[in-house]
Order: structure tokens, then sequence, then C-alpha cells
């Protein structure tokens, strides 16, 4: 840059860093000093031009992004509670409602049909107890909507817990003996398989309780390596005829479980004899169920 005569030169806003100035000047007879003469300098940057502010700032930038999902987090997640605890209350009300009307009609009017069997001759009385056993197991079915009102939602829960926790439920009717065993890798299971493997465990129970007189059940669930699981009930009850079980009128606790396990695209065994208990076997793919 030519000076021209001043004897000063301006330079603004240079960015900080390491410089040299160098400067050639000629005499009044137009003589140049080609060395000229030179001058180091640095400009030291200012507290915000620092690597270390940068960075802060970034932190604090990303800290904002953080605390700014976060927050849409605990907020979606607040309104999913909201919702759930609305679910809950309505599922909580049906359920006392239908306890209230529904399943104490249905008790009375399996009482009734009980009454009326006992002043009626043989051939209707046999009919009066064929309609009381078709209104009891309506009762039954009817409860455990009920139960599956007021419990948790199955998708909170393991399958194992799920399992356990029903033929639990039924055991406690009366002093029965309930094991359960777990082997193998755990796997997540669809709530809907949850859901009709729960039912059948629940339908073998009662029936080795209520009808086989069981003093012990034992229910082994496996996970096997092909990406199937292994359900086996065995009880030490008075067993039956299978063949005439499956056909009597008014019995349908072994057509439906194994309607459900057709559902579930599993495999089910039912091996009992009069005097010998009963073993139910179901195994079914893991994820069968969507």
């Amino acid at each position: 840059m030519d000076a021209g005569g001043r004897r000063q030169a301006v330079y603004t806003n240079l960015p900080p860093r390491h410089y040299q100035f160098h400067v050639i000047a000629c005499n009044n007879d137009g003589i140049w000093n080609e060395s000229g003469a030179s001058f180091a300098f640095s400009i030291q940057p200012a507290f915000f031009q620092t690597s270390w502010f940068l960075g802060l700032c970034a932190a604090g930038f990303a800290f904002l992004l953080w605390s700014l999902h976060g927050l849409r987090v605990r907020r979606v997640a607040a309104q999913m509670n909201i919702r759930f605890e609305e679910r809950l209350a309505e599922r909580t009300r049906i359920a006392r409602e239908m306890h209230d009307s529904l399943l104490q009609n249905i008790s009375g009017f399996a009482l009734q049909l009980e009454g009326l069997s006992k002043t009626v001759a043989t051939p209707a009385r046999d009919r009066l107890r064929d309609l009381r056993e078709q209104a009891e197991h309506c009762l039954r079915e009817a409860r455990e909507f009920v139960w599956d009102l007021r419990s948790p939602s199955l998708e909170e829960k393991d399958l194992f817990s799920a399992l356990r926790e029903a033929g639990e439920e039924i055991a406690r009717e009366k002093p029965v003996q309930f094991h359960v065993t777990e082997s193998g890798d755990r796997r997540p299971a669809p709530a809907k398989l949850k859901q009709q493997l729960r039912r059948i465990v629940q339908e073998a129970t009662r029936n080795a309780v209520r009808h086989g007189q069981a003093n012990e059940i034992n229910m082994d669930v496996e996970y096997l390596d092909t990406g199937l699981m292994r359900v086996q009930m065995r009880d030490d009850g008075q067993g039956f005829d299978l063949e005439q079980g499956s056909h009597k009128m008014g019995h349908w606790g072994l057509a439906i479980m194994r309607e459900r396990a057709v559902q579930m695209g599993a495999a089910i065994k039912i091996s009992t004899a009069p005097g010998h208990g009963t073993e139910i076997e179901i195994v079914v793919p893991i994820t069968s169920v969507q």
C-alpha cells in the first residue's frame, strides 16, 4: 500500500494473531531504501474470542437443548400419566359397576337354579343343574374380566409374572400348593399372548382346584432357543376321562383352552386319566400374537 506523504498507517478490526509490519521509504532525491524496516507485533484475543469462551458457549447451548428436551419428555410423561390415571379410574368404575350389578345378578340366578333343582323331577333337575353350571361359567368369565379391569395393565408385567399371578389367584380359593419355575433366557411377549396364556393357566388351575381336588399344582415356564416357549402344568388331582370331559354338556373349559391355543398359533397337549392327575403342555412361538 502506498502511504504517500503520511507518516502513520492505520488498520481497523484486525483479528487476533501475530503480525509483521514492513515498510520501505525513499528520500527527497527519490532514492528507495529497499531493505526497509519491519516491526512484529501481536493482537491478543478478547475474552469472547478465546477458545475456552467458545467452548463454554457450545456447552451452554448443548445444556439448553438437553434441558428443553428433558422438559418436553417430562411434559409428555405427565400428560401420559394423567391419561393413564383417567383410564385406570374409568376401568375401576366399570369394574365396580359390573361387580355390584352383573356379577351379583348372575350369582343370584345360579342360586335360584340350584334351589329349583331340588324341587323338580330328575330329568328337569339335571337340566337345571346344567343351566346352573353354565351360569357359574359365565360368572367366572365375568369375574376374570373384572379382575383384568382392576389389575395393572398386562403390558407392565413380564409374561412369567402374569402367569404366576394368574395361577396363584385361583389357587388361593383352597389350600392348594402352587409351585412355579422358570428356565431359559426370558424374552418379552406381546400383551395378547400374555392374555391368552393367562386365561389358559386360569382355566387349568381352576379345573385342578375345583374338579380335580388337587393338593399340589406345578407350572414350568421354559424359554427355548428356537424362539418357542413351553408352559407345562401338572397336578396330583383325581384326573378325568378326556373324551367324556371334552364333550360333556356345559363343560367348555377344555374346548376354550384349545380355541385359545389355536388363536395363539400354539400346540396344546392334555394328558389325563381318572385317578392319575392332569398334565397340560403348551408350546407357542413367543411372538405369535401381535
